[in-house]
């Protein structure tokens, strides 16, 4: 007498299979696909602040293209031009020539030899001065950073430096119409 197995009905076998190879098709999918990402974005939008020249800004600056070495001279003039209190901080760039910040007026706050913040009420004006100690020329390269409100801003200027006749320069004094470097003529 033979005996016979029982074998149990396949059901559904084929859709399972279908739903397992749509499963792995789409995990490789998303191994093959690498992740992306992006550091920057250009986004339109409007803005209701213009670009306007350093005099009109939120805070205007009256700069001054040259400097001589040596002599403490204005480099700028911040005039707060908002509504409310504006804070202003001049400080020399990493890549200026050698020199020192000073207050020229105003209420000003020299904070070492590199840095000077200004507190400007609205309309008020300040000036910032600078030696320039190091090469005979070059540029004193300075930051200009600070806000009024809610508003803020960031720029560099920079300003020639011309050989002067200050103290460590050759001649060393006023030099006069006879060129000696006494003030007086030959």
């Amino acid at each position: 007498m033979s005996r016979r197995v029982p074998t149990r009905e396949r059901r559904g076998g084929r859709g399972r299979t279908l739903l397992i190879v749509l499963v792995v098709a789409v995990a490789a999918a998303g191994v093959a696909v690498p992740a992306t990402s992006f550091a920057t974005a250009d986004v339109p939008r409007s803005s209701g602040v213009d670009v306007v020249d350093d005099g009109n800004g939120l805070v205007g600056l009256d700069k001054a293209t040259t400097v001589q070495k040596n002599s403490k001279e204005r480099l700028v003039t911040a005039t707060n031009n908002a509504d409310e209190p504006a804070t202003v901080t001049v400080s020399l760039a990493p890549n200026s020539a050698d020199g020192e910040l000073y207050c020229g007026g105003g209420d000003c706050t020299k904070q070492g030899s590199e840095t000077v913040v200004l507190t400007l009420s609205p309309g008020a004006s300040a000036d910032v001065d600078v030696e320039a100690t190091g090469a005979p020329t070059g540029s004193i390269v300075y930051d200009v950073t600070g806000d009024a409100g809610a508003l803020g801003f960031e720029l560099q200027r920079s300003a020639s430096i011309e050989p002067g006749n200050g103290k460590g320069s050759p001649g060393g004094g006023v030099t006069g119409a006879g060129g000696n470097g006494t003030g007086g003529g030959n």
